[in-house]
């Protein structure tokens, strides 16, 4: 047989001062989960009118009989309350029915404020590492943004979960798109807090499912259109002329941050086209200064590589240097005593910090007058694309690179090839053997 549920019981206990000539208020209290959690019951009389043994009222109160009928019900009341309750018996369960706080799982839906709701289910993710600090911090401030919506469009400063609907979340997109002018990808990123408390809540059946999915519908902004051909992404890179234009632009910006971002991304360019999770984790120690080469474990392919370090990657490395920012880290990217070994918490940080990398090369974008957003996966396409320009062996580049085989290269920058590479198969590998 398996060990029956042992459902905490409340005993009455008289608090009061010193002496017996003083009067004392009765507690019922209950012994959960190694501690005591307790709550008044609003009945005062001398201390020498209880009985502690027996925990009653004793007779010499001429109130003693309503008294102890008073504390019976309560007592029953919150026993039978808690014996109820299927789940786990915890002191804050047990807390939250003594003092009025706990609501039956029926009721929740129409007790539970969907604002508060979608804020503590974003902090708990953030708290057991599913989301990064600038993703909570986002989440949060669409929240409050949606909140805020409600008291000006809605006259409501609280929503009842059981108070959702689809037509609620249509009026806040068409508000979103026709008065604030975002764009679909931007409404998109504001819903997602709120469609993530939603389906929390559908999880833990404070609403249906179905209308959970009928309300989380995200808006489709991206251009689909069908074709007997396959289509490739088009490579974006930076032309020549582009660099230079960034090089110039650099240091007129007033904001010190943006041009050390930019340093991060010329080096980038200059080392071969290093991804951000490499430049995130790039230390010191990795730097030869005398053989001029970075000696680095690739983050993405868990692979050694010793990649060359041209004179413009070098100036900034001693510019870096003499910066002395951290001891450790190259680019001051993670604190001095970062775990490099922790996987969780190095993908929260390269996605924390990647965000807010990609904000500032998105301003720099618009200055250079770019039509696609600027990010570091830029710089590793220009240094590509301007090496197989210059004649750049594709097996060498491959290496470079970092990439596992040729076929990927070839793959990903098919369009910049040569074009007499073509020529050169049909003309002298196109071998007339006649099969025996």
């Amino acid at each position: 047989m398996g060990r029956q549920k042992q459902n905490p019981t409340g005993t009455f206990t008289l608090r009061s001062g010193r002496t017996k000539s003083e009067d004392g208020i009765i507690y019922l209290r209950y012994f959960v989960c190694g501690k005591y959690v307790d709550c008044s019951t609003n009945i005062k009389i001398p201390v020498k009118h209880w009985d502690a043994r027996n925990q009653r009222v004793l007779s010499a109160n001429k109130n003693w009989s309503i008294l102890n009928s008073r504390l019976y019900s309560l007592k029953t009341k919150y026993d039978n309350q808690i014996m109820s309750y299927n789940g786990h018996i915890s002191s804050r369960m047990v807390s939250q029915i003594l003092h009025g706080e706990y609501v039956e799982k029926d009721e929740l839906p129409y007790k539970t404020d969907f604002i508060q709701y979608c804020q503590d289910y974003n902090k708990m993710r953030f708290d057991l590492g599913k989301i990064s600090f600038s993703t909570y911090d986002n989440g949060r401030l669409y929240i409050i943004q949606f909140q805020k919506w409600l008291k000006e469009h809605k006259s409501c400063d609280t929503l009842p979960i059981s108070q959702l609907s689809p037509s609620l979340f249509n009026d806040y997109i068409s508000w979103r798109l026709n008065t604030k002018n975002n764009t679909k990808e931007g409404v998109n990123k504001t819903l997602t807090p709120l469609f993530k408390g939603i389906k929390y809540a559908s999880d833990n059946e404070l609403l249906s499912a179905s209308l959970a999915n009928t309300i989380c519908v995200y808006l489709d902004f991206k251009n689909r259109t069908y074709g007997t051909n396959t289509q490739t992404n088009k490579v974006k890179y930076l032309t020549p002329e582009q660099i230079t234009l960034f090089c110039k632009i650099q240091p007129t910006l007033p904001h010190e941050r943006t041009r050390e971002i930019m340093d991060m991304f010329l080096f980038a360019f200059h080392s071969c086209g290093l991804r951000i999770s490499d430049i995130l984790t790039l230390e010191w120690k990795h730097i030869d200064f005398e053989r001029k080469i970075i000696d680095k474990i690739i983050f993405k392919t868990k692979t050694r590589m010793q990649i060359p370090l041209t004179e413009p990657a070098i100036k900034i490395l001693e510019k870096w240097k003499l910066m002395k920012r951290n001891d450790r880290f190259v680019f001051d990217l993670l604190p001095i005593d970062f775990n490099i070994n922790d996987e969780k918490s190095l993908k929260n940080a390269r996605l924390s910090k990647n965000r807010t990398i990609r904000q500032s090369l998105w301003s720099v974008g618009q200055k250079l007058g770019l039509s696609f957003n600027l990010s570091f996966h830029v710089a590793r396409h220009t240094f590509a694309v301007i090496a197989i320009k210059r004649g750049v062996d594709l097996y060498l580049l491959s290496k470079l690179l970092g990439h596992k085989s040729i076929t990927v290269t070839e793959k990903v920058y098919a369009d910049y090839l040569p074009k007499d590479i073509k020529n050169i198969v049909r003309e002298k590998l196109s071998f007339d053997f006649v099969n025996v």
